[in-house]
């Protein structure tokens, strides 16, 4: 129970960070001049990155569900497998 506990928290804090490094990339990327160092009034063809509410909860839910489905197959099979069977080729 404590390593599922540990398991989970690792998890959260990867996503939490994943979300907090993308707000960094995406205003470190905003601060860029490019256009509007060139010519004057041009600060509408510099770079300007938002993310959405929406992109984030749905990348959230991809993640969340693809880990779900890779860690619960390995886990079904191993306990569908007849004990003595599994343990005869260890």
């Amino acid at each position: 129970m404590l390593f599922e506990f540990k398991k989970v928290n690792v998890t959260k804090a990867g996503g939490v960070l994943g979300i907090a490094m993308a707000y960094l990339v995406s205003l470190s990327a905003g601060r860029v001049t490019l256009y509007s160092a060139i010519a004057k009034n041009a600060a509408g063809g510099d770079i300007d990155l938002h993310i959405s509410m929406l992109s984030l909860v749905v990348a959230t839910t991809v993640l969340v569900l693809v880990g779900l489905i890779s860690g619960m197959l390995p886990a079904v099979r191993a306990a569908n497998l007849n004990p003595i069977e599994a343990l005869r080729y260890e």
